[in-house]
Order: structure tokens, then sequence, then C-alpha cells
């Protein structure tokens, strides 16, 4: 029966290995896309290899350096680079899979909704590919700890509350989870409630209960050592990435809020639509649209049947906490700075809840679909759609995979090891460039070359001084006698800004174009340093 049988290993191996394929197929296309943003993650990790420990992502005191553990252990195994990041990834996104299904089945017991919920997973919409296929943010991780966070906070509340090793267990995970990526709070804050509710309905016991809370409280701060250690000795820096009053140490990389009226109107015109696989985060347009807006429906139509059915075929409490999920991550979106970013990666969370209703939905078919397997023709559709965006993202379309939304700064990696080439035979060790081209070009070039990422990115040449990320880059360069500065062709308005400045600072160079990027060089008498900072990239009309 699909209901109350017990867990069924053989489910889950099957839909481990669709996850397993399809994205070694993805990986196989050569077109996920490492950019800077990856790259520093992957510097990270081989700095951790030489003894480092950086506790937040360069340039930061948010995020934690997690993810750079496990890539680090990959590099330790495997050597260095993009295919070992790659790899580490697809056994991050196995076990997204695994603990996906297993919190599931832990809330339903019902087999449908837990193969359901898996194979969705395995085979997402592109969004949910392009973040668990890329080592960036610790959003793989969160999602991992959050399905274990479920998976406890379920246990604790309905069957096991006085299980001291599920509350250190419970604390552990969530203080780890917090310092990698403070989106937990989208499974952590639910767990918590659902837990806190069920003690606020028991009279028996209750300092019991508050001793068991304490165990958990200190684990949680055990869990994020790393976390707290940093925050106390840095003025309240981390804490104020989220509570800016706290601290006077600069707390964000220059993103700010934007007013709820525009939150809405990117949730329902990028975020949404991008979540549910009709659109790409880089694109304009639609993806197959005809199938699409039919899909985006069946996801409404989903989540209407089992916030109103009164069987969701999941076990008692459980709808409360998945539901819990939708209510704090769209209280997060539009209340916090992180709505104005609707790229939609801040509600990876969704997929476990999602996946779940879909699967509800799916078993709710079965039980009234007098025809056989018709009930199915839905989730395979949905599968089918998702597998289609993701190759055709990859095989098709220009960029391919990418966590780009700005085209400005997807630089193709065609001329990488030429540019790294030239560099190095010119004994050009340091020089200028954006963010997008510095960090990338370090970890490939093994760290042979080292630019301060002191440039714009931007069409509009804005420059953002956090995205001068590692200051010993920065010095090195201010150190260093022969220079350099890379422009690329995607940032035209740049380079007519860079001549300008040169020539009024006096000196001759030499222009070299190797693909997508313009190498200045050779500066006589001197190598000029030009200062984006105090004197901003504008020029006049």
């Amino acid at each position: 029966m699909h209901n109350r049988s017990s867990f069924h290993w053989l489910d889950l191996s099957l839909i481990v290995l669709v996850a397993l394929i399809a994205r070694a197929l993805l990986i196989a296309t050569g077109s996920i896309s490492f950019h800077s943003d990856e790259a520093i993650v992957a510097l990270m990790a081989r700095h951790m290899t030489q003894g480092q420990f950086p506790v937040f992502f360069y340039g930061q005191a948010y995020m934690g350096s997690f993810n750079a553990l496990s890539t680090a252990a990959g590099f330790a195994t495997l050597g260095e680079s993009v295919m070992t990041i790659r790899i580490v990834q697809l056994l991050k996104f196995l076990l997204v899979v695994g603990t996906s299904y297993w919190a599931a089945w832990h809330l339903s017991r019902n087999r449908v909704i837990s193969a359901v919920t898996g194979l969705t997973i395995a085979v997402s919409h592109t969004m949910g590919a392009i973040y668990t296929a890329t080592n960036i943010g610790g959003y793989a991780e969160t999602l991992i700890f959050g399905n274990l966070l479920l998976i406890l906070g379920y246990d604790l509340a309905r069957e096991h509350l006085y299980s001291l090793w599920r509350w250190i267990a419970l604390g552990v995970v969530a203080g780890v989870a917090w310092w990698t990526n403070a989106l937990i709070v989208a499974f952590a804050t639910p767990a918590a409630l659902f837990i806190f509710w069920t003690l606020f309905r028991r009279a028996d016991n209750r300092a019991r209960y508050a001793r068991m809370i304490g165990v958990a409280v200190v684990f949680f701060i055990v869990g994020g050592l790393p976390f707290w250690i940093y925050n106390f000795t840095n003025n309240n820096a981390a804490l104020a990435f989220y509570l800016p009053f706290l601290s006077d140490v600069p707390s964000d990389i220059g993103v700010g809020d934007v007013p709820i009226t525009q939150k809405i109107l990117g949730l329902f015109l990028f975020a949404i639509p991008t979540f549910t696989g009709l659109r790409y985060t880089w694109a304009a347009g639609y993806f197959l649209p005809i199938i699409g807006l039919p899909i985006l429906f069946l996801y409404i139509a989903a989540l209407y049947h089992f916030i109103r059915t009164s069987e969701p075929h999941t076990r008692d409490g459980a709808r409360l906490l998945v539901m819990g999920i939708h209510v704090i991550l769209f209280a997060v979106f539009l209340l916090s700075s992180f709505g104005a970013d609707p790229t939609g990666r801040y509600f990876l969370p969704l997929l476990l809840p999602l996946g779940i209703a879909i699967g509800s939905f799916t078993e709710y078919l079965r039980q009234n679909v007098a025809r056989p397997y018709v009930w199915a023709i839905p989730v395979v559709v949905l599968l089918a759609y998702n597998a289609a965006g993701q190759f055709n993202a990859a095989l098709r379309n220009n960029p391919g995979i990418t966590t780009q939304f700005d085209m400005v700064n997807h630089i193709p990696h065609t001329y990488d090891d030429e540019l790294i080439a030239f560099l190095c035979k010119n004994d050009i060790a340091h020089g200028y460039s954006n963010y997008w081209v510095t960090i990338r070009i370090a970890f490939l070039s093994e760290e042979d070359i080292q630019f301060s990422a002191t440039l714009p990115n931007k069409s509009d040449l804005t420059y953002n001084p956090a995205d001068n990320r590692y200051e010993p880059y920065e010095v090195a360069t201010e150190n260093a006698e022969n220079i350099a500065y890379i422009n690329i062709t995607m940032l035209p308005e740049l380079d007519p800004v860079l001549e300008e400045r040169f020539a009024q600072a006096g000196v001759t160079y030499d222009t070299e174009q190797i693909g997508h990027f313009i190498v200045y060089h050779n500066f006589a008498p001197t190598a000029p340093r030009l200062d984006f900072v105090e004197n901003p990239a504008v020029i006049e009309s």
C-alpha cells in the first residue's frame, strides 16, 4: 500500500540514481559557468588546505565558510580544479535529494508524497539546478540542514520529547546552519514554533521542557561557534548585517532595500516565474509558456489543495510545518532587504514544501481518478518540463547555466587560459580589474595572478568598494611595479574612461585584446594608479 508501509529504500535508491544521472549529464555538457562568486569559495578552500580558516566569505561578515570546508576536503582528496568542485557539489546534491525524500516520508508516511518530493528535487527547475550545482552561498547545505531540522523538530514535538540526543542534534544542526546561511530561518522558525506549540499544550513537566530547550540553545551556540566568536571579537559585525544598529562596521556588500511595492512586483514578475521554471534568471523572456503556464497553475492548484483539504495525506501537524516555511520566506522577502533581489534564489527552501504539496495533490488524484496511472500525468509533465528547461539552458542558450543575472558580468571561459599565459609571459602578476575577472583568474592561475578588484563592473560605471573582497591582492598590487589594467568587451563604457585617465596621467601603454579581455600594460614612465572609490568613473556628456 501507498500510505503506512515501512520506509521504501528501493524508491529512495532509484530517485537518487535519477538525480545522479540527471546531474552528471548536466555537468558533462560543460555549461555550468564558473564565476567569481564560486571562485572565492574555491580560494577559501585552497587557503584552508594551507592551514588558514576564514570564518565567512572573504570581504563580508555573513555566509559562513562551512561549504568551503567541504570543498577543501575535495581538494585534499582529488586535487584543486573546477571539476573537483562539481563533484563535491554533486555529492551535496544527492544529500539534498536523499534528505528531502526522508523529510517528506517523515512528515507524511506516504509513498507517493515521498517519491514525488524526491523526484521534483532530483529533476528540479533550472533555478534549483543552478544553486545546487554551483558552490556559492551554502544553499545546498542549507537545504540539507533544513531537512534535518524538520525531521528532528517533528520527532521532538510528536514522539521523542525527552530524547536528549535529539535536542542536542537540533541545537548543533541549527547552529552550524545559522553560521552557514541565515536562510535557515525558513526551516528553523517553523520547527521551533511547532515544538513550542506542542509544549504549550502540555501542562506537565514544564521545568524539564525548559531544561531541554536550554540544552538546544547551548548547543546552538556550540554549533555556530565560529559565527559568535567572530561577531563578538569584531564589534558585532556578523549580527550587524541583520541588525545594522548593533555596529558601525560596514555590514553588507552594497545591496540596499527597496519599497515593498517593488518587492511585490518583483515577486510576481520575476521570483515566482523563475522558481516554477517559467523563466531563467538571466533572460527577459519565458521558457515554453504554453507548458510553463499550466505548470504554474499546477503549483497553485497543489498548494490550494494542500491548504484547504481536510486530508492532505500528511501526519498530524505536519501541514503546519510545511506551510510555515512558505509564510516565513514570504515575510522575510517582503519585510527585509532580501526582497531587493527578485531572482528567486532566496526561495530555494520552497523546494521541499512545494514537492510535498505536489505529492499530496498527486496522491489525491491517485485515489480519485479511476483510470490507471492517469493520476501521474501532471507530475510526469512537470518533470519533463524541468528537464527540458535545464538542458535547453545548457545546450541551446548562451550563456548556459549561470548564477549571473546581469549579462555584463557573464564572462565566458574561452580565453581564460590564454589571458593567464599572456600575463605570465609578460611577467604581470598584479594589476587592476573588476571582481568578476580578478577572483576567477586568481583561482585558475593558482594565485600566480593576483589583481585588485577596483574597476567598475556595471554599465553605469558605478563602483562598489565592497567588491574588492580580498585585501592581500590589493596590498600586493599596490606594492607591485609591473601592473596591468584589464577590462572586458561587455563593458565598452569603461574603455574611454581608462584611456582618458591614462592620458591625464601622461603615460604611454600597449593594448592587447584577448577574446573578451582588453589588457592595458607596459606603462611608461610609471604605471598609473587610478582610484574609482574617491573618483568614480563618470564621463561628462
